[in-house]
C-alpha cells in the first residue's frame, strides 16, 4: 500500500480555514429553526460575523467589526430570512424545505470567499463584496 502524499502547510492551513466554514455553516442552519424569527436572524448575522472573525485570526489578518459591518449588510441574506419566512402559506414550507439549503449555501460562499481571498495574499479591509458574486456556485460538503 503506498504512503499517503505529505499536506503542506498551505494545505493544512487551508483545509483548518475551511472546517472553520464548515462549522459556521451548521451553525447557521441550526440557529435558523429558533422559532423567533427577529432573534433568529440576530444570530445568524451573529455567526457570520463570528466566522470572519474567526477567518482573519486564523490567516493572520486585522479584523475590525466596523469594518465587517457594511460588509455583511452587502451580503444581506439575513435580512430577508423573515420576510420569507412570513409569507402565506408557503412561508412554512420554504422555511423548513428550502430556507436551510440557501442558508448552508450562502454561509459557504460567503466563507469560500474570504478563504480564498486571504490564501491569495489579501487582507480582510481589502475584500469587496463582488468578489463574493464573482465566485463560482460550489455545492457544501456535508
Amino acid at each position: 500500500m503506498a504512503a499517503a502524499a505529505p499536506v503542506s502547510g498551505h494545505d493544512s492551513r487551508r483545509a483548518a480555514a475551511m472546517e472553520i466554514v464548515r462549522i459556521h455553516t451548521g451553525l447557521c442552519v441550526a440557529a435558523h429553526f429558533i422559532p423567533a424569527p427577529g432573534l433568529s436572524s440576530v444570530f445568524i448575522a451573529g455567526i457570520h460575523l463570528q466566522m470572519l472573525e474567526t477567518l482573519a485570526r486564523h490567516y493572520g489578518s486585522p479584523f475590525d467589526r466596523r469594518q465587517a459591518s457594511p460588509v455583511l449588510q452587502a451580503f444581506a441574506l439575513g435580512a430577508t430570512h423573515g420576510l420569507v419566512t412570513k409569507l402565506p402559506v408557503f412561508g412554512s414550507w420554504l422555511k423548513i424545505a428550502v430556507w436551510p439549503a440557501l442558508l448552508a449555501t450562502y454561509t459557504h460562499q460567503v466563507g469560500k470567499s474570504y478563504v480564498d481571498h486571504y490564501e491569495a495574499g489579501g487582507r480582510f479591509e481589502d475584500f469587496k463584496p463582488e468578489q463574493l458574486a464573482r465566485a463560482p456556485l460550489v455545492a457544501v460538503p456535508v
